[in-house]
């Protein structure tokens, strides 16, 4: 249901290289029932099409502004884009995912009816991958939990296109760390969500699409530790947000969390992946004794890690028989 007196929602959405499935994500746009927003698409200093197809579309409705900048990364872009938006409500939208109909709809009546909230989320689905993958999945009420700032803490607990928040906190919060190549979306809405009201819409109105090509979460020793970084920033930043056995319990998580992801990527045999997670985690003292061992060959150069991986899986399978 509308309500009256809509406040305009900028939607930002980056763009680089995404002639091929822009016109998608703009017409998920376009078909909101939801009208009251503009959208503001900012060409990365694309190689491609992009900014023709952008200019195009921009004709077609003028809802639609397009500009173009110098390519700096989806974070410049965001604030690039945020700065020459006019709405007090922010939706953030990448030039190759959609939205269901009614998604600024419902999200904005989420936040109307909670005014005291500082942001609404809602589930999402991923698209283009395994069954397993591809099931739609409705995140927690967080607000709900007696963890909530641990469960924050815990990793990035919803997309980048699966929110709405006030203008005023994304520039209370100094906007996207444009130094992150990755979780940049995470650290931002750790610093909006942590020690204030969130609401969920339980419902998946958002949609990640997997086109086969290269992307940011496909480096999993980038994501694992950008994604460590925020986490160790945002408790070295804000000392007073949890008290003290909530940080000591954090610590150990953030820990587990990049072992564990570290150990993934060696038990599937991604070496490259595993040594740099396993070189960073050891450079602050995580993991126990027996990990160590596992880790501490990341130090020595890769062909002669490689080769003792080998000759360990080796003799580990000799000696099972």
């Amino acid at each position: 249901m509308q309500h009256e007196n809509n406040e305009l929602i900028s939607i930002l959405m980056p763009a680089y290289n995404a002639a091929e499935f822009l016109p998608l994500s703009v017409q998920s746009v376009l078909d909101q029932s939801h009208n009251r927003f503009e959208l503001i698409i900012v060409d990365d200093g694309s190689e491609d099409e992009t900014l023709e197809i952008a200019r195009r579309l921009a004709k077609e409705d003028e809802r639609i502004k397009v500009f173009t900048k110098q390519n700096a990364g989806c974070s410049a872009a965001r604030n690039y884009g945020l700065k020459h938006s006019n709405g007090s409500l922010i939706a953030l939208l990448d030039a190759d995912d959609t939205w269901h109909s009614t998604f600024l709809e419902s999200m904005y009546c989420a936040l109307s009816e909670h005014p005291e909230s500082c942001l609404v989320y809602c589930g999402w689905q991923n698209l283009g991958v395994s069954k397993d993958r591809g099931k739609p999945y409705v995140p927690p009420d967080y607000n709900e939990g007696p963890d909530k700032n641990l469960s924050l803490l815990n990793g990035c607990p919803w997309p980048i296109h699966a929110a709405l928040t006030r203008r005023c906190l994304i520039e209370k919060a100094g906007g996207f760390n444009e130094n992150l190549h990755t979780a940049e979306d995470y650290d931002l809405w750790l610093r909006i969500a942590m020690g204030n009201k969130i609401v969920r819409v339980p419902e998946v109105l958002a949609y990640y699409h997997h086109y086969g090509h290269d992307n940011a979460t496909a480096n999993h020793a980038l994501v694992a530790i950008d994604q460590h970084k925020v986490q160790r920033a945002y408790l070295a930043s804000n000392t007073d947000a949890l008290h003290s056995l909530e940080r000591r319990r954090a610590k150990a998580l953030i820990s587990k969390q990049l072992l564990y992801r570290g150990f993934e990527c060696y038990w599937h045999q991604d070496l490259p992946a595993a040594r740099k997670i396993f070189r960073h985690a050891m450079r602050f003292g995580h993991g126990t004794l027996r990990q160590w061992v596992y880790m501490l060959p990341s130090i020595l150069p890769y062909q002669l890690h490689k080769n003792i991986l080998k000759l360990t899986t080796r003799q580990e399978s000799s000696g099972s028989h």
